[in-house]
């Protein structure tokens, strides 16, 4: 198996095997490139049942047996409120150290912000210090967590975080493309498709016959010769460098899957993969994704990569200001102002309309090594 941090996208775009075994596939080798790490777990959540998704599908790889019971347990007897208050916040890191979100000194209770069960002293009794959690988050509010239990604690530096704030990226984008399988198996079926070097094996009628068909084109083959390249030994050993050429989306709407033919020649799949946000008063899909991104929290350096807009181009605060235009908005405080009830309002929509829908698997203690 794969361990560096290359290895953990590609895992990400597996669209071969069940949520179960990807999940998994992606702790495994997460907690592969911490040099200290004593394990990972990792689950789904579904903000219309929060606790339950969570415990169904909790799973480890390779972490003390004994210390994910306990973190079962902590997390069964957690505060809801709580873990809404980490789950439910629409402006969380796509990374932190646990160690960043509370503080325990000797001889005082523990001052708990987030996730309880590690600043429980009895947690140390594993030899375990901090944890590294990751959040791949859809629109809807629902997505996948994964933590890498450390035996030290950490204090990562901002290129570091800036490399996990881009793996969670393509984790989300991993997981948008299965939900959009197990909604309709047939939505893969008429896509462009790309040989490992840039040519084009087929081309859409629809594709085809757009005007901007030329220079669509040409970018897709752009981004599949980066990719390759990206996945070259060459560049792995350099994973920054490498997500610099495999962005999050190209043009904010394709991503590419790996496809295999039944003599298992590897092609390449491009496939629409833009997150669907609620659109406040009909701003073009670019600019929606824009506004929903800044009101998350996000900086223009990710929304950039999420987006696969060219670098070191002013296209985010163009389409952000076209945006507050047409919204009649002066600033960003203002455009916080109206978004975030926007979104809230769709998340209590997902509420009363029940599960949204996420294949989650009922494993709530793993058997995984």
């Amino acid at each position: 198996m794969p361990t560096d941090h290359i290895s953990i996208v590609e895992a990400a775009y597996d669209l071969h095997v069940d949520d179960e075994t990807w999940l998994h596939q992606i702790a495994s080798r997460t907690s592969s490139v911490f040099p200290k790490s004593k394990g990972s777990i990792a689950h789904f959540y579904d903000p219309c049942s929060l606790k339950r998704s969570i415990l169904d599908s909790l799973q480890h790889a390779s972490a003390d047996p004994k210390a994910f019971e306990h973190i079962v347990r902590e997390t069964h007897d957690a505060d809801e409120n709580l873990i809404e208050a980490v789950y439910k916040n629409q402006q969380k890191p796509f990374c932190r150290p646990a160690s960043q979100f509370y503080r325990y000194e000797e001889n005082e209770s523990p001052r708990v912000d987030v996730a309880p069960q590690f600043a429980d002293p009895k947690f140390r009794r594993f030899g375990l210090r901090d944890m590294f959690g990751i959040f791949a988050e859809l629109p809807d509010g629902s997505g996948c967590m994964i933590a890498t239990l450390l035996e030290n604690v950490i204090r990562p530096a901002p290129r570091t975080i800036w490399l996990w704030n881009r793996i969670a990226i393509h984790l989300a984008a991993g997981l948008r493309l299965r939900r959009a399988l197990q909604t309709d198996s047939n939505s893969f079926e008429d896509c462009p498709i790309f040989h490992t070097n840039g040519d084009i094996h087929y081309l859409p009628s629809e594709i085809a016959s757009d005007a901007d068909s030329e220079s669509l084109t040409l970018q897709l083959r752009q981004q599949v010769i980066n990719v390759e390249t990206a996945r070259k030994k060459s560049h792995r050993s350099s994973a920054n460098d490498a997500l610099d050429l495999w962005t999050g989306l190209l043009d904010g709407r394709w991503s590419l899957i790996d496809q295999f033919t039944t003599n298992g020649i590897r092609r390449v799949v491009a496939r629409r993969n833009d997150p669907q946000y609620p659109d406040p008063r009909a701003l073009s899909p670019i600019e929606r994704q824009v506004v929903n991104l800044v009101a998350r929290g996000r900086d223009f350096k990710n929304i950039v990569y999420e987006l696969g807009l060219r670098p070191g181009s002013r296209s985010v605060e163009t389409h952000l200001n076209r945006a507050l235009k047409k919204l009649n908005l002066k600033n960003r405080s203002e455009l916080m102002q109206l978004i975030l009830p926007v979104l809230q309002q769709f998340d209590n929509q997902l509420q009363e309309i029940g599960s949204s829908g996420l294949n989650i698997p009922n494993n709530t203690v793993s058997d995984f090594e």
